[in-house]
């Protein structure tokens, strides 16, 4: 009864393995497919991006700042005051 056990969960464990792998691989593909398709700002991109953002009411800038925050981690939103 226990081999019994043990070969089922030994199977289970090797099913769920290639599983991962196919996910893991489908992954760094599905990855590279968005890193090719993305691609930098040009200059002239950026001085409209500028001019629209300058644009804004402070409320909306701040605004676009916050959803800009919640997609780089290390974006801070709001300006800090330094301690001198």
């Amino acid at each position: 009864m226990q081999l019994s056990q043990d070969a089922t969960f030994a199977s289970t464990a090797k099913d769920l393995s290639n599983e991962l792998f196919e996910i893991d691989v489908y992954l760094r593909n599905l990855r590279q497919t968005v890193v090719q398709k993305c691609r930098k700002m040009s200059s002239d991109d950026k001085r409209k991006l500028g001019t629209a953002l300058s644009q804004l009411s402070a409320e909306d800038l701040s605004k676009a700042l916050e959803i800009d925050a919640q997609s780089n981690p290390n974006f801070q939103a709001t300006a800090q005051k330094s301690g001198s």
